[in-house]
């Protein structure tokens, strides 16, 4: 908007109109607050932004007539103090927009230059909105969300928004805007899409000189949203469509829709006939029921499962395939595909092949893959993009080419070879096979997923699972080894095989010398309080406590974090985690505990006692706190504030482990199991120590498997990573 146009637009009447929104009536005595707040906005806004608001010499000239302390009472001093003051009112909701105004950074892990330079925009951009009129919703919604980042809440937004200081405003509208459509187009992050959208619409309206609407948002009761994931699979008699629909909570940050992935509430298979049949409904639906039942059995991937495919029928494929000249180069490619890929014909046709090397390239991209600048120096760098060698038998320049003629093609391939040999080979069956026999090799399911294919929809430890590119590739070629020698030739390839160190997946199995680095700081601070008794003390010695737990036992950031005393056995080293959030039922499992970290609980348990009766004379309160977590009746884990009691939950750890380790929540998980897979351990069991169960299907029950001597392996494992990343059992008292 050109300087002609601002000025015909918004007289000094409007916009000092539009600027009572800053300075409602009502807070008057907090006006030289929001004044002086506007006043430092403005002035350390970049040079590149000033130019687009050529009201802003009005917006000062108005903020400085407010900032005068001698007019008004100065009693209240701070921005801290504004914003207590409307939440202890309710009134962030009527005032909004003082609200925004209010909210200071004071996270460690943020960018508070890059916060400042949004704040500055976004209230020049609502500034100028409310002149033009109806966008009251855009300007609540980009206030909102510069709020909640303030507060914490919106890790998952700051990591994706573009840098604001060194760009031009076109240049940060278009990037604005990619992030936001790209974020929208994938389910795991579209609630990041829409908080993107929030900043971008404001912007863009007022840059654009946009009209707007108004919308009227009625608020929503009832229980948590929910998303439906729905997983086509195939029939191998190809008289039914089956779908899998699985319920999983929808969440905000994106550490909380990992969890809600492992945590399916409730699922369902849809089955259709694709013939209408002249049976009841009763019959029908016993044939639906029976359609389940194969499901659940083919993923069972049993030796003795007649509906999978043997290796001789392998076998006679990969001869009759190779040996026969009659069938023809297109089919060829698509079975042979299949076979080693893992895919259906059609998901073959639709990924990025380089037929120059006849090499498949394939992306994993994780949002948590994405990080602020202030975030990475503790993450690890991740390859986003990996490749899978072809042998040269397989055309993949025809794979692209699938249609009706070659489903044709295929199964005259498929019936000449049944007929011939007495086999009874599918489609299904081909494409199941490199999942059948990994997964009878104990293969973790995160690199069978991969070489498929698959997203962390359906594969949710594919979010907690860092590898590296040599292990997806050596695991591959074991499986065309195998192949090779049911054919009894070996494959030529076009491009050979590149040994990769590449990291793939979560960038959250940390560095040793990370953990160590901030374990020494805990300790180091827990020496400086020593003696001094205060609430910092207490919560240095509870983060402490907390990471060695948390690694050693994978439990969920819930409410009431590791639980009570009461689930400790220190006799028998074993913790018991309950799992009745997930199955609305008793249900939970049991792990064992590493030896340090059981030290470094009775060091902690003999600091609670010594704490209850030292603050028995300081704070009944406190001291009944203390108790409680020695006693089960409440959880063992609190943090204090003065002698103020904070319980623990998923919004505290937010606050205090930002200084700490400002990564999401759930960070140990990726950890625990990433390190696990790097051990070999069996992979159902590192799904059953994570409680990566199935719905209806717990891990630990009457029909578990598993043994102590199981679970002591991995508390072994654990062991001594802790031991080697600096922890060990400190005395308190």
């Amino acid at each position: 908007m050109n300087e002609n146009q601002s000025g015909s637009r918004f007289t000094k009447e409007v916009i000092l109109n539009a600027l009572n929104n800053a300075f409602p009536k009502a807070l008057s005595n907090y006006h030289h607050i929001i004044a002086r707040e506007v006043l430092r906005l403005t002035d350390l806004l970049k040079s590149q932004y000033k130019r687009e608001f050529k009201e802003l010499t009005t917006i000062k000239e108005h903020a400085e007539s407010f900032a005068d302390e001698s007019m008004v009472n100065v009693e209240h001093t701070t921005l801290q103090e504004l914003y207590s003051h409307l939440t202890s009112s309710k009134q962030l909701e009527k005032y909004y927009f003082v609200a925004f105004i209010s909210c200071v950074m004071s996270s460690p892990s943020q960018d508070k230059n890059q916060y400042d330079q949004y704040k500055a925009i976004i209230l020049l951009v609502s500034a100028r909105l409310y002149m033009m009129g109806s966008h009251e919703s855009a300007i609540k919604g980009a206030c909102n969300e510069l709020r909640q980042w303030a507060l914490g809440k919106r890790d998952s937004l700051s990591n994706n928004l573009p840098d604001v200081i060194n760009n031009e405003i076109d240049l940060l509208l278009l990037e604005l805007d990619d992030a936001r459509k790209k974020n929208l187009e994938v389910s795991a992050t579209e609630q990041v899409g829409h908080q993107l959208s929030r900043m971008y619409v404001p912007i863009r309206d007022s840059h654009n000189n946009k009209e707007g609407i108004t919308r009227n948002v009625k608020p929503q009761f009832g229980r948590r949203k929910t998303v439906i994931i729905g997983k086509k699979i195939e029939d191998d008699t190809d008289e039914s469509t089956i779908i899998e629909l699985s319920e999983v909570t929808k969440t905000k940050e994106q550490w909380q829709r990992e969890e809600s992935g492992t945590q399916k509430t409730k699922n369902a298979y849809l089955v259709s006939m694709k013939k209408p049949s002249m049976n009841g409904y009763a019959i029908q639906k016993l044939q639906a029921r029976a359609k389940v039942n194969q499901v659940l059995k083919n993923q069972m991937s049993l030796p003795c499962d007649i509906n999978n495919a043997s290796n001789f029928e392998i076998e006679t494929l990969l001869k009759f395939c190779l040996n026969n000249d009659q069938t023809n180069d297109l089919a060829r490619s698509f079975i042979l595909a299949s076979l080693m890929l893992g895919n259906s014909f059609e998901q073959l046709s639709l990924w990025h092949f380089n037929t120059k090397e006849n090499t498949l390239i394939r992306q994993h991209l994780l949002p948590t893959q994405k990080y602020r600048q202030t975030i990475k120096p503790l993450v690890q760098h991740i390859q986003k993009s990996y490749s899978i060698t072809l042998p040269a038998i397989i055309n993949s320049a025809v794979l692209t080419k699938y249609g009706q003629q070659v489903e044709n093609d295929i199964a005259d391939v498929l019936s000449a070879l049944n007929k011939k040999h007495g086999t009874h080979l599918t489609k299904r069956k081909i494409a199941k096979f490199l999942g059948q026999k990994l997964k009878q090799e104990a293969i973790d399911p995160t690199i069978i997923a991969l070489i498929m294919g698959e997203s962390a929809n359906t594969h949710p430890e594919l979010s907690y699972t860092q590898l590296t590119g040599n292990q997806l590739s050596q695991t591959h070629q074991r499986y065309i080894n195998y192949l090779e020698k049911l054919a009894e030739q070996k494959f030529r390839y076009i491009h050979a095989h590149q040994t990769s160190d590449e990291l793939i997946g979560s960038p959250l199995f940390i560095k040793d010398n990370v953990i160590s680095i901030t374990i020494q700081s805990i300790q180091t601070k827990i020496a400086a309080e020593r003696g001094i008794e205060s609430d910092k003390y207490h919560n240095f010695i509870t983060y402490y406590v907390q990471i060695a737990l948390a690694i050693s036992s994978g439990y969920r950031p819930v409410t009431g974090w590791l639980g009570k005393i009461t689930d400790l056995n220190l006799f028998n080293k074993t913790f018991w985690i309950s799992d009745k959030e997930i199955q609305q039922t008793t249900n939970g499992r049991v792990v064992v505990l590493p030896d340090i970290t059981l030290s470094i609980i009775e060091k902690y348990i003999a600091y609670l006692h010594f704490f209850k009766v030292k603050t028995r004379r300081i704070d009944i309160k406190l001291s009944q706190r203390y108790e409680d977590a020695l006693n089960g009746k409440e959880h063992l884990f609190f943090y204090r504030q003065g002698l103020s009691i904070e319980e623990v939950s998923p919004k505290s750890m937010s606050s205090h482990f930002d200084s700490i380790i400002p990564l999401p929540l759930n960070w140990y998980r990726h950890y625990a199991r990433s390190l696990l897979v790097s051990k070999s351990i069996d992979p159902d069991l590192i799904a059953a120590w994570m409680g990566h169960a199935e719905v209806n299907s717990p891990s630990f029950t009457r029909f578990c498997s598993y043994s102590i001597a199981d679970l002591k392996t991995i508390a072994q494992c654990i062991n001594q990573k802790l031991i080697d990343t600096n922890f060990k059992a400190i005395d308190y008292v």
